[in-house]
């Protein structure tokens, strides 16, 4: 009778640590500050495999399981690929799967069980007991992410059970193995219909198949390593991205947005503090500003390659249809460790039945081959100068260091198509089901062969070259001129660029693509053009590029300068230039100028008074500021004000003969009068020797009046502790001067107990 043997597993909800990423680069800003997430959870380090909405008031992204999860289960030495049949609670925090062995599972040395399990099971690639290690895939290079969380085939959970003496039943808390990325693209061009969002590491890689062991934790790259990650998306916001755990820190990423309108891509260098952790998940922004759509002239030109005998020298991508009926390209990075994996491309024109030539801006960098040589002996190179090249396996297509040629012919039973022979075996090109890139013999999809993985059948697309050119940007140049740089382009030709100017304000010289030009400042005061001829003379092309220098600015910050009437007055003014030049200040004699030297940026000027103004009226005048090297000038009007008709009489309250505790009522000057009043305290005003002044208690009044509209009050102090807060009945007063319009104003000594120490009192009034 067959052996059957039934376990079930017990799978609780998981607590994740998410940290965002820091980075102080020009192209990354973080989206949040660093945070530690706890998870409404019956127990730890558990986990499920979508993310939920983000709560900001607990800081924790809600974990669950979807419901709709397989999962890859060993115990011991037996498994089995895939379990389907799970139970899932009402809250989707835990779950529970009853599935069946074909044998019983052997018990280990000290007679135990283990239960090991991996979501999805789609991950699981190969599962070795006695060596101690499990091997899965960890992401992949294409995603397709969903709102709120990552592509579920990319999201690595693994559980490992604790030693049980029977196989009957487990407990287990799965735990993250990928890292995640949830980011946002921002300031991006607007128009473009977005298809496909990618990540790319020149230095490291970002998923492929993982070897794990599970007695010490251990995660090790194995095989099948990429270097870019495609998700199939048509947003640039809250993006996620399942990775493997990779220390990124200081790393070049390329993030590229792929759209109707080309690709938009820039290059981040990862702050040194960036790492990808297992279970983790770091989150930022990448900053598109002054990223721009490819314009039709960078567009390039392809044809379908259908003849043998069309197949020149040139640039190539390589194409063909997969199981899943997509058109995936093989990708030309050096990867000496793996078969190269599938990556889909969506080009307009690109449909493998059509040999008329189309233009786009949408071929992949990481799709490109250089072809050398004839039909019958090409070697494919990439762009670091690696070969296209296989081993004698069925997965053994490469490229890296070894150069050996290929042989294309047509295929034998697929119209528009070629096989590619490599020249010292006879392995072709073909297709692993939807998985990767392969060479297989003969038997296994040549064109004369009958395989079911594409039979061999790929497509060659030509990069069609265009006549000589050379295209460049306009510059636009500050006033203050300076060296600068600006970049060109050649296409089908050398660079044999020279770069001249017959302007004689422009000196400049080309070479690698840079032009370096030194433009000398504008002080014509005039925004001005000019240009700079780039030329070949191997190709007889040339190229004008126009130079605009921008006007300078030189200016004052207000045309009119006010000084009072009295003599020694001053005020200062600014005058603002974009370059660096002297000024110098012609004075009309009425006063006293001080400036120094312009830099470029902002001086001030002081005008002063030499002397009063006594008259009733306002004396007018001008100055004249003069740029050195050049006849501009400035003038800038100036006003002394007429002598103000105000009136001022004091009282110093030690001159008055008041003997020492004498209570004091009234104080009667020249225009004004001042009474002192008990107000709401028992003592009354009273003049002490000691200080000098008249001492008033809280609570006490003083009031200041006057036939005359009096404008200002001052009042002077004795030595007091100055708690006692004076208030005034009317108008402004503050730290003892006040200040309006009336003719009696009272003040109050603040507080309870305590005094102030008035010394003398100041009155202006108007005439």
């Amino acid at each position: 009778m067959k052996n059957l043997f039934s376990k079930i597993m017990f799978v609780a909800v998981a607590a994740m640590a998410f940290a965002s990423c820091s980075n102080d680069e020009i192209y990354v800003t973080p989206e949040t500050e660093g945070f530690e997430v706890s998870i409404n959870a019956n127990t730890t380090d558990t986990t499920r495999s979508a993310f939920g909405d983000y709560n900001a008031d607990s800081k924790t992204y809600p974990t669950l399981w979807e419901g709709n999860e397989e999962w890859f289960a060993a115990i011991n030495d037996k498994y089995t690929e895939s379990i389907d049949k799970i139970t899932f609670s009402d809250d989707f925090k835990s779950a529970n799967a009853n599935f069946t062995l074909s044998n019983v599972p052997s018990a280990s040395d000290d007679g135990t069980y283990t239960l090991y399990a991996i979501s999805p099971a789609s991950a699981w690639s190969s599962y070795h007991f006695t060596d101690d290690y499990l091997r899965f895939y960890i992401a992949r290079n294409t995603q397709t992410p969903t709102a709120v969380s990552c592509d579920p085939a990319s999201q690595v959970l693994f559980a490992k059970s604790e030693a049980m003496d029977s196989a009957d039943s487990f407990d287990v808390n799965f735990e993250h193995l990928s890292a995640y990325v949830k980011f946002s693209f921002t300031n991006v061009a607007e128009g473009g219909v977005v298809s496909s969002v990618s990540v790319t590491a020149k230095d490291v890689n970002l998923a492929g198949r993982y070897q794990y062991i599970p007695s010490t934790g251990e995660l090790a790259e194995y095989d099948r390593l990429e270097k870019s990650i495609t998700l199939v998306t048509n947003s640039t916001e809250n993006l996620w991205l399942a990775v493997a755990p990779v220390d990124v820190s200081g790393k070049v990423l390329t993030f590229s947005i792929t759209t109707d309108k080309g690709i938009l891509s820039r290059d981040v260098t990862m702050p040194a503090t960036a790492k990808f952790e297992s279970g983790k998940v770091v989150t930022f922004n990448v900053d598109m500003a002054g990223i721009e759509y490819p314009t039709d002239e960078d567009a390039e030109t392809w044809q379908l390659i259908t003849n043998v005998a069309d197949i020149t020298d040139g640039e190539y991508i390589i194409v063909a249809k997969n199981n899943d009926g997509n058109i995936v390209y093989l990708p030309s990075a050096t990867n000496t460790s793996s078969a190269p994996t599938q990556t889909v491309i969506t080009v307009t024109g690109l449909d493998l039945s059509n040999a008329d030539v189309f233009k786009t801006t949408l071929i992949p960098a990481g799709a490109r081959f250089t072809f050398t040589g004839s039909a019958n002996a090409v070697t494919i190179a990439n762009a670091d100068g690696k070969y296209l090249y296989t081993t004698s396996s069925n997965n053994g297509l490469r490229v890296g260091n070894t150069n050996n040629t290929w042989k294309i012919a047509a295929h034998a039973s697929v119209n528009q198509s070629l096989s590619l022979q490599y020249s010292t075996t006879d392995r072709y090109i073909a297709l692993y089901n939807s998985q990767d890139w392969r060479c297989y013999t003969t038997s296994y999809g040549s064109y004369t062969g009958n395989n079911t993985t594409q039979n061999g059948v790929t497509y060659l697309y030509k990069k069609i070259t265009k006549d000589p050119a050379i295209s460049a940007s306009a510059i636009e140049v500050e006033a203050n001129g300076g060296d600068g740089k600006a970049s060109y382009s050649v296409m089908n030709m050398e660079d044999d660029v020279t770069a001249t100017s017959t302007d004689e304000w422009i000196t400049a010289m080309a070479g690698n693509g840079s032009i370096l030009y030194e433009v000398e400042p504008n002080y014509t005061g005039d925004v001005r053009t000019g240009k700079i001829t780039l030329s070949s003379a191997s190709k007889g092309v040339t190229k004008d590029v126009t130079v605009t220098q921008a006007a300078d600015e030189f200016k004052v910050s207000k045309e009119v300068v006010s000084l009072d009437a009295e003599a020694n007055s001053t005020a200062t003014f600014t005058v603002t230039s974009t370059y660096a030049a002297a000024i110098s200040v012609d004075d009309a004699k009425k006063w006293s100028v001080s400036a120094t030297n312009i830099e470029a940026g902002t001086t001030e000027i002081t005008v002063t008074a030499l002397t009063a103004n006594g008259g009733e009226e306002a004396i007018e005048g001008t100055i004249t500021i003069t740029r050195a090297a050049d006849s501009k000038s400035i003038e800038v009007a100036i006003t002394q004000n007429a002598a103000t008709a105000e009136k001022i009489e004091s009282v110093t309250f030690s001159e008055q003969n008041y003997a020492n505790a004498q209570a004091i009522e009234l104080y009667t000057g020249t225009n004004f009068t001042v009474t002192f009043a008990k107000g709401s305290n028992s003592n009354a005003p009273k003049y002490y020797t000691s200080g000098a002044a008249i001492r008033c208690y809280g609570g006490n009044t003083f009031t200041v009046s006057s036939e005359k509209t009096i404008i200002k009050i001052e009042l002077t102090f004795g030595t007091d502790d100055g708690s006692n807060i004076i208030t005034a009945s009317s108008e402004s007063y503050s730290n003892g001067t006040w200040t309006g319009s009336s003719e009696e104003v009272t003040f109050i000594i603040g507080g309870t107990s305590g005094n102030r120490r008035i010394a003398g009192i100041s009155v202006t009034y108007a005439e």
